[in-house]
C-alpha cells in the first residue's frame, strides 16, 4: 500500500449479490464527510492499483477504487457465469448504492471508461461527473456482423473452457518474470507494471500465476452497434472529461471523432503518456481531474 500524508490506504471488501469485490479507499467511513467522493473503474485485465498514483496525489478527495469481478483480488464469477460487459454496470450500481447516500464523481480507464459511460447513461441521478481516461463510447459491432460475432464467441468459449478444464494455467518462475511478460504487451515500464501485477498475481507451489479469471479472455458474444452507442452518449447528463494519452491507442482517437459530438457537455484534453497515461503521468492527469470536479 502507498500511504497518503494524512491517511493510509485501506483495503475494503464489498458484498454484492454476486462475487465479493476487493478494493482500496483512502478514508474511514466516518472521515472526510465534507470531501467529494470519487469512484474509479479500471481497465480489462488491470485492477484498482492502476489508480494508486492518482489517489496519492489527490488526497483532498475520498477515493474508492475496486477490482471488477475476475480481476485483481476480487472473487470470480461462478463457474456457470461468463463476463458480459453489461454485468459490470450492475457491479457498479451495487457498489455505489451500497456505499454512498448521494451522487458521486466517477473515473474510468479503458474498459472502465466504457462502463462509466454506460452506467452514467442508465443512472444519471447517481453521477455528478464522468472522467474517461483513454476511452469514449463503447466497442461496436456492425448490425450485419452480429450473427458472426455470436458464432465466433461461442466457438472461442468452447476452446477456452476446454483449456480451463485441462488446468492449462500458465505459471511463471518468479514475480520478476511475470512483470517482464506484462511489459512485453504493454506501454508500461518495469516499475509501472510491477505496481499493477502485485495485485494480479499469487504465489503457488508450481510458481507465480495470475489471479485473473481465464474466462475474461473469452470473446464477447454481443456488442452494441454504432447507433445504440450514440444513444448512450446522448443520455449522459453530467459533465464529461476525456483524457487521452499522446501516444495512446489509435482506436480511441478514432472513437472520439465518431462519438464526441453526441455528448451534451464534453471536454477533451491530451497529456503526455500512452494508454495508461494515468499511471505514467499522474501529476498531469490529477491536475486536469482536480480542475474538472472542483
Amino acid at each position: 500500500m502507498v500511504p497518503n500524508k494524512n491517511n493510509a490506504l485501506r483495503d475494503v471488501s464489498i458484498k454484492t449479490s454476486g462475487p465479493r469485490l476487493a478494493g482500496i479507499q483512502n478514508y474511514d467511513s466516518d472521515e472526510g464527510k465534507l470531501k467529494k467522493n470519487i469512484v474509479a473503474f479500471h481497465g480489462w485485465q488491470d485492477n484498482c492499483a492502476s489508480f494508486l498514483n492518482l489517489i496519492t496525489l489527490m488526497e483532498e478527495y475520498n477515493w474508492l477504487a475496486f477490482d471488477f469481478p475476475g480481476h485483481g483480488l476480487s472473487e470470480w464469477r461462478s463457474n456457470d457465469c461468463h463476463y458480459y460487459f453489461v454485468d459490470y454496470i450492475d457491479d457498479i450500481y451495487q457498489v455505489i448504492t451500497t456505499q454512498y447516500d448521494e451522487p458521486v464523481h466517477i473515473v474510468g480507464h479503458s474498459m472502465g471508461a466504457m462502463a462509466a459511460s454506460l452506467f452514467s447513461a442508465c443512472f444519471p441521478e447517481l453521477v455528478l461527473s464522468v472522467t474517461l481516461i483513454e476511452g469514449i463510447g463503447l466497442i461496436s459491432t456492425h448490425e450485419n456482423e452480429v450473427v458472426q460475432q455470436l458464432r465466433n464467441a461461442i466457438l472461442h468459449r468452447k476452446k477456452n473452457t476446454k483449456n480451463i478444464k485441462q488446468n492449462n494455467a500458465k505459471y511463471y518462475q518468479n514475480f520478476d518474470t511475470l512483470v517482464k511478460a506484462r511489459m512485453a504487451v504493454s506501454d508500461l515500464n518495469y516499475e509501472e507494471c510491477k505496481l499493477l501485477m502485485k495485485r494480479n498475481a499469487t504465489v503457488t507451489e508450481q510458481g507465480v500465476k495470475l489471479t485473473i479469471d481465464p474466462k475474461l479472455k473469452q470473446h464477447s458474444g454481443f456488442r452494441f452497434n454504432e447507433a445504440q452507442i450514440v444513444t448512450v452518449c446522448k443520455n449522459i447528463k453530467s459533465p464529461v472529461l476525456v483524457v487521452l494519452g499522446k501516444t495512446g491507442m489509435k482506436q480511441i482517437k478514432q472513437a472520439v471523432d465518431i462519438y464526441a459530438h453526441h455528448y451534451r457537455n464534453l471536454k477533451i484534453r491530451e497529456v503526455a503518456g500512452g494508454h495508461h497515461c494515468h499511471i505514467q503521468n499522474p501529476q498531469e492527469v490529477a491536475k486536469l481531474l482536480s480542475s474538472f470536479i472542483a
